[in-house]
């Protein structure tokens, strides 16, 4: 696992879907650092699903890749996303 960054960058990610699994080598491999939190760890998984005002559309289930940027998240998360979100944030 390589450290968090200023960005705070965080994945909810699981080794059971495949855009998680893509998703993390992708940011290793960009040399981005990031954090994991397991879905397969309860506490992780109930703090995406108890609160809907922080994952809208995903209402109890996280089918997809899930990025927290700066205390942000991002539902079906990609790299391409992650890094424009990145760049936005140290421009400002």
């Amino acid at each position: 696992m390589v450290p968090a960054d200023t960005h705070g960058l965080i994945i909810y990610s699981s080794k059971a879907l495949p855009a998680c699994v893509r998703l993390e080598a992708e940011l290793k491999k960009r040399g981005i650092a990031f954090q994991i939190r397991d879905m397969g760890k309860e506490a992780n998984s109930r703090k995406l699903t108890e609160d809907p005002a922080r994952v809208g559309k995903m209402g109890g289930s996280i089918p997809m890749s899930v990025a927290e940027i700066d205390g942000v998240l991002v539902d079906g998360a990609t790299i391409k996303e992650i890094e424009r979100r990145m760049r936005l944030e140290e421009s400002r």
